[in-house]
């Protein structure tokens, strides 16, 4: 299995295998789907850039909220007419 270098965001606490991982340096874990959920879900973890992430900074994978988009809030109503139409009886 492929390993990864991560450490702890400050203010942050995260554990593997029973032990806390540090935020001062970084400590090689191997690349699971437990750790990669703390470093894309929860972003409580940080990639070392060249040591195991393919070159790839830790970033938020996040998608776009489609209902949030084009700066309208989530409690505004639909525009009228963009709705499905009613149905026929």
């Amino acid at each position: 299995m492929a390993m990864i270098y991560v450490r702890t965001k400050p203010g942050r606490k995260a554990f593997f295998e029973g032990k806390v991982i540090p935020q001062d340096k970084f400590i090689p874990v191997p690349d699971n789907p437990y750790i990669r959920r703390l470093v894309h879900h929860w972003e409580d973890l940080e990639v070392e850039e060249g040591k195991g992430s393919g070159g790839r900074p830790a970033q938020s994978r996040k998608k776009e909220q489609p209902w949030l988009s084009g700066g309208k809030s989530a409690s505004e109503p639909p525009a009228p007419g963009t709705g499905s139409p009613a149905p026929k009886a």
